[in-house]
């Protein structure tokens, strides 16, 4: 009987295929650095805060009209009940992505906090 050599089935890496394979990432990194800017905005939460407005001024319009369109009386779920949380989760995406990039996190949260003081204020004074 001849004897069996074992041969590995997974070939170990060379440091040098590596390092290219490193190499080959971190271009790919910067290329993609290239072509979005750290300040370009997000075109799909774009999309979908505009999507969101839209919905907002057809149940606002069509809600007397079509039944199925406006805010259910205490059960049940119409489209008019999805808007507010569309929007919630915008903010709240769009929130996370403009802390992402603050580095003094305090005086970003005092400067939205006194815009939403000036904006409530607005508010109250527009209906008075």
């Amino acid at each position: 009987m001849a004897e069996s050599q074992s041969v590995p089935l997974i070939k170990p890496p060379d440091e040098e295929e590596e390092e290219e394979e490193v190499e080959e990432e971190e271009e790919e990194a910067n290329s993609l650095r290239r072509i979005r800017p750290a300040n370009a905005r997000l075109a799909s939460l774009d999309v979908f805060r505009g999507l969101s407005v839209l919905l907002m001024i057809f149940v606002d319009y069509s809600g007397p009209l079509l039944p199925l369109v406006a805010h259910s009386p205490w059960n049940g779920v119409r489209l008019a009940d999805f808007v507010m949380p569309y929007f919630l989760f915008i903010v709240g995406v769009s929130l996370a992505l403009a802390y992402k990039r603050v580095t003094n996190k305090v005086q970003a949260t005092c400067k939205a906090l006194l815009r939403t003081a000036e904006l409530f204020l607005l508010g109250v004074l527009l209906q008075v």
